[in-house]
């Protein structure tokens, strides 16, 4: 969108539930919107403050006048810096990386993996390889330390074994190659809250 319109983009880091949290600069620095909500970077064992490095967002929307939130456990892992001094000028603290909600990140070789990486490479199962699962129902859970379970929606497309083992080694450009991934077709799949995931983690 960018090169065909000749401007430039810059992104929002934002929930339904904190409003704006952060705004990318013209730097490419994420500035905290400090006059929107207040964001406290937190330990998740501790719950200290964190000034410096990873931890989870706790914030308190200064602009929801009818249902306040005080002190919101967002539950996304963000990595802020707040010595940062930004050529743009602003004076908000900043955040150097958004990594996702840690509830829903896949773990390889103790690296946490945000669910969002896994949900585009999804998009991209048809858009870049063409695999017929446009409108397909799919939730991609980690079972156990070693295993992926790709499930898909049972009677909708029939894909080849081709268009599986495409699915399947896309997941190795993030994951470590040791990892066992399966599909399976299901109409049952795993629902932890009211709220369906499409990337999950069903093991401490």
């Amino acid at each position: 969108m960018a090169k065909a319109l000749g401007v430039t983009i810059y992104d929002e880091y934002s929930s339904e539930e904190l409003t704006r949290i952060a705004l990318e600069c013209n730097g490419g620095v994420y500035h905290l919107e400090e006059d929107a909500s207040y964001i406290e970077v937190v330990d998740r064992d501790t719950h200290k403050n964190i000034t410096n490095g990873i931890g989870v967002v706790v914030g308190t929307n200064l602009i929801n006048k009818v249902t306040p939130l005080i002190r919101y456990w967002q539950n996304d892992v963000v990595t802020i810096n707040s010595k940062v001094k930004c050529s743009c000028g602003s004076h908000f603290r900043t955040i150097t990386k958004v990594n996702g909600r840690e509830m829903d990140c896949i773990i390889s070789n103790n690296e946490k993996i945000p669910a969002s990486a896994f949900m585009d490479l999804a998009y991209n199962w048809f858009l870049k390889t063409r695999v017929s699962v446009m409108g397909l129902k799919y939730q991609i859970a980690q079972v156990a330390n070693d295993e992926i379970i790709v499930y898909l929606q049972n009677g909708i497309y029939n894909l080849t074994k081709d268009e599986e083992s495409l699915i399947r080694h896309s997941l190795y450009s993030l994951i470590d190659k040791s990892m066992n991934v399966k599909i399976q077709y299901t109409n049952r799949f795993i629902q932890t809250s009211t709220k369906f995931k499409p990337v999950i983690r069903i093991f401490d």
